[in-house]
């Protein structure tokens, strides 16, 4: 199983969070995604640098005082249409619905490297 380093709120998460708090928006989480692309320290993430995937998020809850929990299922198997090539699942993004910039990577998580999982293509 992957090991993934705390999710941490994207520069433009923490402003759709700080439009929250004045009450001038509301935080609508509207979909998981994953990928495989590897950051470096310092770099600004305002995207998956690789995204492969897209979830629907199937339950939040809130956990305790400080952490909502996120739910979503990621399978080769979609709707959308199936996984064609596999890889690597080294990044896993929520995004949220800004209401000046629309949709934008509001949370991410990346995996301690090395410690990653492999989605294989569907194949039935």
């Amino acid at each position: 199983m992957a090991n993934f380093n705390e999710a941490v709120l994207t520069r433009k998460g923490i402003g759709l969070l700080a439009k929250a708090q004045a009450g001038l928006a509301g935080i609508k989480l509207t979909k998981a995604a994953s990928g495989c692309g590897s950051y470096e320290e310092g770099v600004e993430k305002e995207a998956l640098k690789d995204q492969k995937q897209e979830f629907p998020i199937d339950k939040l809850s809130v956990q305790n005082s400080t952490t909502v929990s996120v739910r979503f299922t990621i399978t080769n198997e979609q709707a959308t249409g199936n996984l064609q090539e596999g890889y690597r699942v080294k990044e896993v993004g929520i995004f949220a619905e800004d209401p000046d910039e629309g949709e934008i990577l509001y949370a991410l998580a990346t995996t301690v490297e090395g410690q990653w999982d492999y989605m294989p293509a569907y194949n039935s």
